[in-house]
This record gives structure tokens, C-alpha cells and sequence, in this order.
């Protein structure tokens, strides 16, 4: 990553635009060393050595390590509602169901560090609690409405306890993928190649738990569970 444009000297001024840019190469840098070893291995003092700045300078940005994970955090959790807020018109057909899975777990894997660190984060603060569990929260909430959509009329009250069921069971299972896949591949945590399959594996181990509730048959060629569904190399 290139040098960033610093705090200038005493009595100096910066500009917006330059203050901008500079937090959000802050930003990405700690974004890439999070998810490579994970929070717990970064300091600041490793943070400021890969960036080629003082501790100072990155305290003019943010107040250290922990200022950044929340400003992480905050644009994750924005990015994950922009996603779970669309409610569709109709219920979703098991392939635009799959493209919308495997965008929540596009996004998941772009902040892993989070699901990765996800209990140590949420022991230290309430905000990544409570974030955490409002996102999950919505992800089931979402997941159900695009399966019956506006038509829960349509739905006996014992079939629509069961799809909440299934639906929590999926958020769980989507959720914690990648703690799992941590374990199955712990050295190629990062191979963007391995987790893109791992991925299909994780979408497939959803569709499997919400078959029965979809109005429309699943293609074949889009899910396949006897396929390897961990990602991991033969």
C-alpha cells in the first residue's frame, strides 16, 4: 500500500478530500491485516509500521485499533441492511434466492474478520453486541419475508412456525460459516478460490434447510449436495 498523505506539520492545514482519503487508506490497510490474522494479531504499533506513520498521526484519524474495528463495523452492518432491507413483491423463485445467499456471503467474507472474531468482539462491547445480534435478527426476518412474502394469509399457523424455524436455522448456519470453514481451512482462510466454492457449499446447506417452503423447484445445476459443500481440497 502507498504512503499516505499524513497530518501536515504544526500549524499547517489539510484539506477534506485529504483527510478523506487518508482515513479510508487507514481503513483498508487494517481492513487487509484483520482479516489475514485476525484483530487479536494487530496493534496499533504494527498498524502505524505498515502504513509508515507515527502512532500520532494515526490518532489524528482514530483513537487507536479498537476506533477503526467500530468504523468496520459500522460500514459492514450498513452494507449487510442496505442488502436485507429489499422486500420483495412476490416470493423469491430457489435461484434468486441462491444469488441473494451467496451475496450475504460475499459481503461476510469481505469483513471475515468479524464472524472469525465474532465472540471476542461481542464480550468487549455492547455495540458489536447488540449490532450482531440486530443483524441476525434481520437476516431471519428478511429470509422469511422473501420466501412468503406478502401472502402469510396464505400460510397455516403451524406451516409459518416452521418456516420461522428454518429460516433462524439458516441464519445460524450462514452465520457461523465461517468459523466452520476456519476449522476445515484455517491456511487458506484467505484463497479467495477456496472460499468461493466453500460459499456454494454454505448456500446449498441453506437451500437444503428452506426446500420445502419454496413455491418453485431448485435446478439441478444450481444446487448439488452431494458435492463437496466445505471448500476444502481433495
Amino acid at each position: 500500500m502507498g504512503h499516505i498523505t499524513l497530518k501536515p506539520r504544526r500549524g499547517g492545514l489539510i484539506s477534506a478530500d485529504q483527510a478523506s482519503q487518508a482515513r479510508e487508506r487507514i481503513v483498508a490497510y487494517a481492513l487487509k491485516a484483520f482479516n489475514e490474522v485476525g484483530v487479536a494479531h494487530v496493534t496499533t504499533t504494527s498498524l502505524c509500521a505498515g502504513l509508515e506513520m507515527s502512532p500520532g498521526h494515526l490518532y489524528y484519524y482514530f483513537r487507536g485499533k479498537e476506533a477503526i474495528v467500530a468504523h468496520l463495523f459500522a460500514r459492514f452492518k450498513r452494507e449487510m441492511q442496505a442488502q436485507l432491507s429489499t422486500r420483495p413483491e412476490r416470493p423469491l423463485s430457489g435461484e434468486r434466492l441462491s444469488e441473494r445467499i451467496l451475496k450475504f456471503l460475499d459481503c461476510a467474507w469481505e469483513y471475515r474478520f468479524l464472524y472469525r472474531d465474532m465472540n471476542g468482539l461481542i464480550a468487549s462491547s455492547r455495540l458489536f453486541e447488540h449490532g450482531f445480534r440486530e443483524l441476525i435478527n434481520l437476516s431471519a426476518q428478511s429470509l422469511k419475508a422473501a420466501i412468503c412474502a406478502d401472502q402469510p394469509e396464505h400460510q397455516s399457523e403451524q406451516r409459518l412456525a416452521q418456516l420461522d424455524s428454518a429460516c433462524r436455522c439458516a441464519v445460524i448456519v450462514a452465520t457461523y460459516w465461517l468459523s466452520f470453514q476456519f476449522l476445515h481451512n484455517a491456511r487458506q482462510f484467505n484463497e479467495r478460490d477456496i472460499m468461493t466454492r466453500s460459499f456454494q457449499g454454505a448456500r446449498d446447506q441453506v437451500l437444503a434447510l428452506l426446500h420445502p417452503f419454496l413455491e418453485t423447484t431448485l435446478d439441478e445445476t444450481l444446487w448439488n449436495p452431494s458435492d463437496n459443500a466445505y471448500g476444502t481440497r481433495h
